[in-house]
């Protein structure tokens, strides 16, 4: 995972967010205080209003508000305004050991890491060390080098970790919410499948219910509530099968014709939803089907991306015929022969 998706995903390490800004301005306010207490008392300090102006710079670049890393002018920002503090201090101030100046400094740097900005707050930090070793060579300063390093390499740590902390719960958090948006998806497809279901047992039950009760209701079968029967139960058995929606022109003609006698089989392999059948197409077939007064009629839809959307087999008894429908109610292909072998076709 990348600086600024984990920036993203923790509003900057935390350094985005306005409280964070005051939090660091009233730190920067107590030096100055802390500051002017010592003068009072004649302690050593730095005392230079361009330190602590330097250091309220980078102050209030590692603390704009956001959600993303440092752009390459503010971070060069926080640098400069570290790297100029410590240079003051070891330029103009009195020889003395740790400062909180120094130690703020070194702090702004190891925020800049945590905020993303690994490779310049770096780069920045080398800057910094090199500094505060020259001002202890010169004998600037009353403590060891390791003394004076010492906090700013350990925020340096510090903030390194905080980034990759911040990372992996930035990882954890983003893969908790790719698998509760997962869930939340397959929970709505869940519904949608059982609220489908239910529609089509509704309509299901429509179709097979006025036939159920005719016998429950104890009438004794005749021919009309047989083909009742027989047209419910293949009317159900062509939902089932059929991938076009219900209740269009063709659907209509087909229960016309079963209704008259014909046999009339539809054939198809729903892959995904139900689609609306084409106007042009629905009218081709109830032109083929529609003439049929005796025998047997297959209509038999084909897998899609074929040049061929469905075919219509005839069987009368004398002939079969067979025709072949494009998407766009075109006849592709037709071709007819008796039971005797003989055969034409288009």
């Amino acid at each position: 995972m990348d600086a600024a998706t984990v920036a993203a995903g923790s509003a900057g390490a935390g350094m985005g967010i306005t409280s964070t800004r005051w939090v660091l301005c009233a730190v920067w306010g107590l030096g100055i205080l802390t500051a002017v207490i010592d003068a009072r008392l004649g302690r050593p300090s730095v005392a230079s209003p361009l330190a602590f102006a330097t250091l309220l710079g980078g102050v209030w670049a590692i603390s704009t508000p956001g959600t993303d890393v440092l752009g390459r002018g503010r971070a060069l920002l926080v640098i400069a305004g570290a790297l100029a503090t410590v240079t003051v201090v070891a330029t103009t101030g009195p020889a003395q050991g740790r400062t909180w100046l120094v130690d703020l400094s070194g702090y702004l740097l190891a925020l800049l890491v945590a905020r993303g900005n690994g490779r310049t707050g770096a780069a920045g930090f080398v800057a910094f060390s090199a500094i505060l070793m020259v001002w202890v060579a010169q004998g600037g300063s009353q403590a060891p080098l390791g003394e004076v390093l010492g906090a700013p390499v350990l925020a340096l740590a510090g903030g390194v970790v905080w980034h990759l902390v911040l990372r992996r719960a930035v990882t954890r958090e983003r893969a908790h919410r790719s698998e509760a948006a997962r869930a939340a998806s397959d929970a709505r497809i869940a519904r949608r499948a059982v609220d489908a279901d239910r529609l089509e047992i509704a309509a299901i039950n429509d179709v097979v219910a006025p036939v159920l009760r005719r016998i429950l209701d104890g009438g004794v079968p005749d021919a009309a509530s047989r083909l009742d029967a027989a047209v419910a139960e293949a009317t159900v058995r062509d939902r089932i099968r059929s991938p076009w929606e219900p209740g269009g022109a063709l659907d209509l003609c087909v229960e016309d014709r079963r209704r008259a006698g014909i046999v009339v089989v539809q054939i198809g392999e729903r892959t995904g939803p139900r689609a609306a059948m084409p106007s042009a197409l629905a009218d081709r077939l109830v032109a083929i089907v529609a003439p049929v007064r005796t025998g047997r009629v297959t209509v038999r839809t084909l897998p899609p991306g074929r040049g061929v959307a469905m075919t219509v087999v005839v069987d009368d008894g004398a002939t079969v015929s067979r025709t072949a429908v494009s998407i766009d109610g075109t006849v592709v292909d037709e071709s007819r022969h008796g039971y005797s072998g003989q055969m034409s076709g288009t």
